[in-house]
């Protein structure tokens, strides 16, 4: 099961940073658009489950409220800082400008460095996810 986690964790986050890189065309249509981020999210989702339980099971049973919260928290402090990301690229490329027609190369060229950047954050993931030790408790050479 453990092994399985780690391979679904890798893989889900890998198929998630290549559909970030994908986004970043902006001659796709928006159905194509909105196709890609239905499957960034199924992405999020194979590993969002694995990762808790990864991280759930690596502590004993008095921590897990600490532990939950904690993994909370983390998730909350990734949306906010993506957030942050993506408003510094659209105040760099749009300044206090508006977005409408004007606007729409600069729009357009924001929305492809964002998921470049995103993309590449993936790839920092999808390794640390893979490099992974065991999760087995007691196990020699494992990381509890």
């Amino acid at each position: 099961d453990k092994t399985i986690t780690s391979y679904c964790r890798s893989l889900s986050y890998e198929v998630g940073r290549r559909r970030c890189f994908v986004c970043r065309q902006s001659r796709l249509f928006a159905p194509a658009r909105i196709q890609l981020l239905f499957f960034l999210g199924a992405g999020y989702a194979l590993f969002s489950s694995p990762n808790t339980n990864a991280i759930m099971s690596s502590v004993e049973k008095k921590h897990y409220g600490l532990a939950s919260g904690v993994v909370a928290t983390m998730r909350s402090l990734g949306m906010v800082l993506s957030m942050g990301v993506t408003t510094i690229v659209f105040a760099v490329f749009l300044g206090d400008r508006e977005i409408g027609a004007g606007t729409l190369q600069a729009f357009n060229q924001s929305v492809r460095i964002s998921f470049v950047i995103f993309s590449l954050l993936c790839l920092v993931g999808v390794y640390f996810s893979a490099v992974r030790g065991s999760l087995e408790r007691g196990k020699k050479g494992g990381t509890p």
